[in-house]
C-alpha cells in the first residue's frame, strides 16, 4: 500500500536573487535554488539526505541493542485532495504569493 504524506512546502523569494525553501512541519529540510524549479527539485533532495541521514546515525546509535524496528504508516483521513491553504485560500497544487512574498505550495514529495 502507497500512503503518500502532504507537507508544506515555503518558497520566499532572496533578496539577493533565487528562492529560500522549507518545509514547515520538518525541521532541516531546507535549501535554495536560482529558480522556483530548481528550489523544487533541491528541496526534494534535501529532504531525501535528511531522511537518509537520520536513519544511518539511528542505527550506529543503536548498534549492538536488541531494538524492534517497524514500518509507520499514518492513513491520511478524508480527502485531502480539497483542503485549502489557510495562509492564502488557495486550492492544494496551486501557489500564491502571500501579502508577505512567500509562496506556499503543496505538492507530494514521490
Amino acid at each position: 500500500m502507497k500512503v503518500d504524506i502532504k507537507f508544506t512546502a515555503v518558497f520566499e523569494e532572496a533578496k539577493e536573487g533565487g528562492y529560500i525553501a522549507y518545509l514547515e512541519e520538518m525541521p532541516g529540510v531546507n535549501t535554495q535554488g536560482e529558480t522556483l524549479e530548481e528550489a523544487k527539485t533541491n528541496l526534494k533532495e534535501a529532504f531525501r539526505l535528511v531522511i537518509e541521514t537520520q536513519r544511518s546515525l539511528k542505527n550506529e546509535e543503536t548498534g549492538g541493542r536488541n531494538v524492534i524496528k517497524e514500518v509507520f504508516v499514518e492513513p491520511c483521513k478524508g480527502s485531502i485532495s480539497k483542503r485549502f491553504h489557510l495562509s492564502t485560500g488557495a486550492p492544494d497544487g496551486y501557489s500564491n504569493q502571500t501579502p508577505f512574498g512567500v509562496f506556499y505550495s503543496s505538492y507530494f514529495l514521490s
